[in-house]
């Protein structure tokens, strides 16, 4: 029989996980609606909402591509685009980018 103190150490587990799944669920339900064209996330547990969403059978359904990318103010736009770019596997780090910048 588990100690009470296990029995306690579940609980906040469980609704952390139902939180999870409700937020996932909440956007999912507004992508499904609502034309949009980005989703931010904040916050303290936004990394566990991103990866379930992106992890979502139902958002790989709708989209060809689900990317995943992360600002902040040290990174240069040129950080951004070169994320995007690997993401998608259009090119070498650093590569791409120079070279389309110069057309």
């Amino acid at each position: 029989m588990p100690s009470i103190n296990t029995q306690m150490m579940r609980v906040p587990q469980e609704i952390y996980a139902l939180a999870i799944d409700y937020a996932v669920r909440q956007i999912l339900e507004s992508v499904e609606k609502d034309p949009f064209k980005k989703i931010g996330i904040s916050g303290r547990d936004g990394k566990e909402v991103m990866r379930a969403l992106k992890d979502s059978p139902r958002i790989r359904r709708m989209f060809d591509f689900v990317l995943w990318v992360t600002v902040s103010k040290d990174q240069t736009i040129t950080d951004i685009q070169e994320d995007i770019i690997q993401q998608l596997g259009l090119g070498t780090k650093g590569r791409y980018i120079s070279e389309y910048s110069q057309k």
